[in-house]
């Protein structure tokens, strides 16, 4: 499994740094609406839904995100659910299981199309930062699967991942830290300051623990231990972008709180 992986990374990770690197804004919209697809298609594969319903939730979760470059993912992910609530009540002549049949789109849509909209707002910021925020996220897993698995003594959580420790959990706040630093060095052309590249590196290391607890607790409410086969050796896409998926609105929003990056969320506290 181990050789099979490494192989596999061999091959996709050069690809993918070139194309993040050089790809043009529209076409890297055009990347992540297929990839919002296929996120999508596996969570509703993961569920078991209805053919008709699975096609129009990856279909309408690739239109939300080629909506976000003009300004209208809020409204094309309202409609979007709208939609889907109208599916559902042409599909089926029975309103038996009516929640449980438009559930997994609707998630889909928020969970996959809806953070991986922030994935455009790091590309149009920076292109470098997307492979940052992959690569960290990647590093942080590797820390935690490789400490946890040879040191793991305290379980984290064993009712949503029975493998995962607290010790595995330490290691990725670590390897997000040190990812981000070497990263940063590498991807971000002085973008980022030392101690800024540090705090971004903890913070991401320690939501995408968080990411990875909420995709085992889906999985494991569906029943599959991987999302899919997809990618040989790793599982399936969202087993791979899982804690990024998390981690790109906290980095989004660290960056535009430092001034960073001039899009993205900003809350105004009350004091």
């Amino acid at each position: 499994m181990l050789k099979t992986r490494l192989i596999t990374a061999a091959v996709a990770l050069p690809a993918l740094i070139l194309a993040v690197l050089k790809a043009p804004q529209d076409y890297f919209t055009a990347g992540m609406a297929v990839v919002a697809a296929a996120g999508v298609l596996e969570l509703m594969f993961m569920y078991k839904a209805g053919r008709l319903m699975t096609v129009a939730a990856a279909l309408l979760g690739a239109l939300c995100i080629l909506a976000h470059p003009r300004g209208m993912m809020a409204e094309a992910l309202l409609a979007s659910m709208l939609l889907i609530g109208v599916i559902r009540l042409f599909a089926k002549p029975s309103p038996d299981s009516a929640l449980q049949d438009m559930a997994p789109a609707m998630l889909g849509l928020l969970y996959v199309a809806g953070l991986l909209s922030f994935m455009l707002l790091l590309h149009k910021a920076h292109h470098g930062l997307v492979l940052f925020i992959l690569g960290t996220v990647w590093i942080s897993d590797a820390f935690a699967y490789f400490i946890g698995t040879k040191f793991g003594r305290h379980k984290l959580y064993p009712s949503m991942s029975p493998k995962k420790s607290w010790e595995g959990a330490a290691a990725s706040v670590a390897g997000g830290a040190i990812g981000a630093l070497v990263l940063g060095a590498i991807f971000l052309d002085q973008l980022l300051l030392f101690n800024q590249l540090l705090i971004a590196g903890i913070a991401i290391g320690v939501v995408a623990v968080a990411g990875d607890l909420v995709e085992s607790m889906i999985k494991r409410d569906a029943g599959v231990k991987d999302s899919s086969n997809f990618i040989p050796g790793h599982g399936g896409l969202l087993d791979k972008i899982d804690g990024s998926l998390y981690s790109a609105p906290v980095l989004v929003y660290i960056l535009s709180s430092w001034g960073v990056i001039s899009e993205g969320i900003v809350i105004k506290l009350p004091f």
